[in-house]
């Protein structure tokens, strides 16, 4: 299977880095090394790429402010959820930012 992607997408860049931390904090935005193979898990479609930063939200205004920006910027979202029976997934072949759901029990 061959992938064609028309659409261009925007690489985080250091402002973006400086943006997420100063909305989320230091300790909930993991980029290069802090990224795990975990995070490129693509069983449905034999594809394994990973983010170009996750980060961890918390509530319900914090997702809105990064899928915002993020959609501002033109740079790809996708998000990491843990479902029924722990089954996990996660689709980014673009790099982007993924927003990592697996730490939030409930969205208020």
């Amino acid at each position: 299977m061959t992938w064609n992607f028309k659409k261009e997408y925007k690489k985080v860049d250091r402002k973006d880095l400086e943006f997420l931390m100063n909305s989320l904090g230091m300790d909930r935005v993991y980029v290069t090394d802090e990224i795990k193979e975990y995070f490129s898990d693509h069983d449905l479609c034999g594809i394994s790429t990973l983010p170009e930063v996750v980060v961890e939200a918390v509530n319900r205004e914090e997702i809105s402010e990064i899928t915002a920006y993020a959609q501002q910027q033109n740079i790809p979202i996708a998000v990491r959820e843990v479902g029924v029976k722990s089954i996990e997934y996660s689709d980014i072949v673009c790099g982007g930012i993924m927003i990592n759901f697996s730490t939030i029990n409930k969205v208020s």
